[in-house]
């Protein structure tokens, strides 16, 4: 099985009760294609979001999600740097450009704070992008450090992880 990733806007902003209802809605297509919805990162404000799935391969997903109107181009293979971390903490995610050198100085950040934790590192294939997921005590706190370092505000977003196995129907 394949990690896939799906990093999206999302226009009007969602709730967590709208992602349940997206879960839902595409659960028939996601068991036809053999994509496994592990969970997603919803973004405080609701005007985007990170999916993560397990599937045979990137274009299953695809596929899967096209009949929903999905964005093709936002979606990549991928690989998770700990496939032991635990997901379900994280409440800060921060894109950046595969070439930077900020990704250095985010976990250096992270290894000298006591607020701020290293979780996760999401390599996205055939994108210049990495995600790296952090847990912070404050997350606006971390944000604001964050930018500090010069990353701009669409790349750094505090949020939610949502499961969408346990969510209400």
């Amino acid at each position: 099985m394949s990690d896939v990733f799906y990093l999206r806007p999302i226009e009007p902003p969602a709730t967590p009760a709208d992602v349940n209802a997206m879960a839902l809605q595409a659960g028939g297509c996601f068991n036809l294609h053999g994509v496994d919805w592990k969970n997603s990162f919803l973004a405080e404000d609701g005007g985007r979001m990170l999916c993560w799935y397990q599937a045979p391969d990137a274009e299953s997903v695809r596929v899967a999600l096209r009949s929903l109107g999905s964005d093709m181009r936002a979606i990549f293979a991928g690989k998770l740097y700990k496939p032991e971390a635990a997901l379900d903490e994280v409440n800060v995610l921060v894109e950046l450009d595969a070439q930077q050198t900020k990704e250095a100085e985010v976990k250096q950040l992270a290894a000298s704070s006591k607020t701020l934790r290293f979780v996760q590192e999401i390599d996205l294939r055939d994108s210049a992008r990495k995600l790296l997921l952090l847990r912070a005590e404050i997350p606006a706190d971390a944000v604001a450090a964050l930018r500090a370092l010069g990353l701009d505000s669409t790349a750094v977003w505090s949020g939610q992880v949502l499961d969408p196995q346990k969510q209400e129907a």
